[in-house]
């Protein structure tokens, strides 16, 4: 008896444990945009980090929210740059957040006003470009 309430109790400290994890396949959120490899960019504005994109396809949206409406739609091995702006903080290299937690990333897309779009960030859709 006392053999089977020790086993019983083993078992379920490792459901609780195991309840109170993240899934094995959970993306990595990207806080920061900050990569190995930076691109270029025309004055005054700083040159952001190389990202590559992983997934078949990524939607760049128009605003860090997935309601947001899709303005671009980026392929498997795309390179995209982090916009940054001018630079001269680090707040420049943080990423949006939303309310659930979600990265979201500012990219440069020519053609587009402003910061461009936004993808989500995170380590199923994104990858820092490495030299």
């Amino acid at each position: 008896m006392r053999v089977l309430v020790g086993r019983t109790l083993v078992l379920v400290l490792c459901l609780v444990g195991l309840a109170g994890s993240q899934p094995v396949n959970a993306p990595q959120e990207y806080r920061s945009n900050e990569g190995p490899v930076v691109g270029e960019a025309d004055s005054p504005y700083q040159a952001g980090s190389l990202w590559v994109v992983l997934t078949e396809k990524l939607e760049g949206r128009s605003e860090s929210d997935p309601s947001a409406p899709v303005v671009r739609v980026f392929s498997r091995g795309e390179v995209l740059q982090a916009e940054v702006g001018r630079g001269g903080s680090d707040e420049v290299l943080r990423n949006f957040v939303d309310e659930q937690g979600r990265a979201w990333m500012a990219v440069r897309v020519t053609g587009l006003p402003d910061y461009g779009c936004y993808v989500r960030a995170n380590s199923h859709t994104i990858a820092p470009a490495h030299p």
